[in-house]
């Protein structure tokens, strides 16, 4: 399997799993490939994983096997989704051919993820909804080895898109307030504070 095939193939399993894993690279390697390290301190290598979410692709860079050394870098980060791809090739060209040198040299079973409704809040009929989800990764050798976590999620009858993450649904509400309050609405124009303040506010809250 060429290096373009095997990217097209991580496409689609990204796509139906949210993440694969393409390679690993040491530092020179990843240097090689044009990837500017300054910025990052000290590391030896980094594992690249194709990522897809809310339709956008994403590349994550692991630093020495440590899941709080993390980076993302998506589609406006690099000009555009096209270079995304580009990049997965690029690194999977510079990787070692031989797949006994590194033992996650092939594509591995992919990371999977069981995300489910916990909470569903109508805002009105025109708004629209806000939704919770509970996102489990489940156990996979070599896959994610992310805590469970939960998402809010906004339902304007068009789209429906993430506004807020956290570790627990309360969190992830509060995160989507904030993060909607940032595109300059009042309160009573945010329909994550209305929840908030139906569901979890109380009268020791300031």
């Amino acid at each position: 399997m060429t290096k373009a095939q095997k990217v097209l193939e991580a496409l689609e399993r990204a796509k139906e799993t949210g993440e694969v894993f393409l390679v690993r690279l040491n530092k020179k390697e990843l240097e090689k490939a044009g990837f500017d390290t300054s910025t990052f301190g000290e590391f030896s290598e980094v594992n690249v994983y194709l990522q897809y979410w809310d339709g956008e692709f994403t590349l994550k860079y692991e630093f020495d096997n440590d899941p709080a050394q993390v980076y993302y870098e998506r589609s406006r980060d690099v000009g555009g989704s096209e270079y995304i791809l580009e990049d997965a090739v690029r690194y999977l060209r510079i990787a070692q051919e031989d797949p006994n040198d590194d033992p996650r040299g092939e594509l591995e079973e992919p990371s999977l993820a069981v995300v489910s409704m916990v909470e569903s809040h109508l805002i009105s009929p025109d708004d629209g909804s806000v939704f919770i989800y509970k996102v489990a990764p489940q156990p996979v050798k070599g896959g994610m080895r992310m805590e469970v976590f939960y998402i809010c999620t906004l339902d304007n009858h068009v789209n429906e898109i993430v506004w807020g993450s956290g570790p627990t649904p309360r969190d992830a509400l509060i995160n989507a307030v904030l993060r909607y309050s940032s595109t300059g609405v009042g309160d009573d124009e945010n329909p994550f504070q209305k929840v908030y303040d139906e569901v979890y506010a109380s009268p020791q809250d300031p």
